[in-house]
């Protein structure tokens, strides 16, 4: 037997494949998956990639006991010789893996955006944050969107809303070639418009008064990078601030009394949002963050926190809801 065989039967114990008969194998729903949709296999890729080019310098970063006054690199910053994660993705030489990961964030968008839909007037028990509430007067920025995976997934129950997708320009000039013919009919409409932004730099004034988006990106950065974004945002007043992020739900009960809590107790199991804090911590030296963590960072950014949203079909995550203190 080969070793690509004897792989694939070891695989085949763990339900990856099935074998049918002696050294004889088939497909099983799970590498079918693989096989038929790109997305996921994407999303497996970069884990399989850039997460595991991290995993061996993490102990060095756990071994020198960073505090929170001093957040410490990031592990891919020690693979990668002293590069950020999103500078390495964007580097020319990296073109193939910017592409994948930005089909594996489309593809997570889509999975997590089952908690978003629907979104419409008719049915909004069904919805966990009411989209269609938002003003249609009212631009919706969604901070570094990507190809814009998010008002893909909200426009078509908000027929009178306008969204603008800000991310760099390799990312923008993606979206844009890449777009779909859905995506290229709201561009057409004027209903989404690409624009190249750096998040740590001032807002154009155009967007004053916005309603802003801060989907699955604070995550990536220690307090001082995150607060750097919220102070740019806090400077055109913005109509509302929603961030969508995991909340991480601390195991311990408390008896303290809390002018905010997390309704229906949380978002389900901890597994993804405790994991993903972890992969944040190896990829970009950032954290995801507990309600008393997302409180005390939002007021130092002049915002405060009103309310948040659990969206019970995602891997625990909230919309975080704040205006302007």
């Amino acid at each position: 037997m080969t070793l690509s065989a004897r792989l694939i039967r070891h695989l085949a114990v763990f339900g990856i494949f099935k074998e049918i008969s002696l050294n004889t194998f088939a497909n099983t729903a799970a590498s079918s998956t693989l096989i038929d949709n790109p997305e996921f296999r994407a999303h497996l890729d970069l884990v399989m990639h850039e997460g595991r080019a991290a995993i061996p310098f993490f102990p060095e970063i756990v071994s020198k006991r960073y505090s929170d006054a001093v957040p410490p690199p990031s592990a891919f910053f020690l693979y990668s010789n002293g590069q950020l994660f999103y500078d390495w993705l964007h580097s020319p030489s990296q073109t193939d893996r910017n592409a994948n990961f930005n089909i594996a964030m489309r593809g997570m968008a889509h999975t997590e955006g089952l908690a978003f839909l629907p979104a419409g007037k008719s049915v909004p028990p069904f919805s966990d944050y009411t989209f269609h509430a938002l003003p249609a007067n009212k631009l919706i920025v969604d901070v570094g969107g990507g190809i814009g995976s998010l008002p893909t997934i909200l426009l078509p129950s908000l027929p009178d809303h306008s969204f603008i997708i800000q991310d760099l320009e390799p990312v923008v000039n993606q979206a844009v070639e890449g777009a779909s013919l859905s995506m290229k009919l709201w561009m057409d409409q004027g209903r989404i418009r690409f624009l190249v932004q750096d998040c740590f730099t001032p807002q154009p004034s155009e967007l004053d008064g916005a309603v802003f988006i801060l989907k699955n990106m604070i995550h990536n950065y220690p307090d001082s990078r995150a607060l750097a974004i919220l102070s740019n945002l806090r400077k055109t007043n913005p109509y509302k601030l929603l961030v969508i992020d995991r909340l991480v739900i601390p195991q311990l009960k408390s008896d303290n009394n809390q002018s905010l809590t997390v309704p229906h107790g949380g978002t389900g199991s901890q597994r993804a949002a405790t994991f993903y804090d972890l992969v944040m911590a190896s990829l970009h030296g950032g954290k995801n963050r507990t309600l008393e963590d997302w409180q005390k960072l939002l007021e130092q950014g002049g915002f405060k926190l009103e309310k948040i949203y659990p969206l019970r079909a995602s891997t625990g995550q909230a919309v975080i809801e704040a205006s302007c203190s």
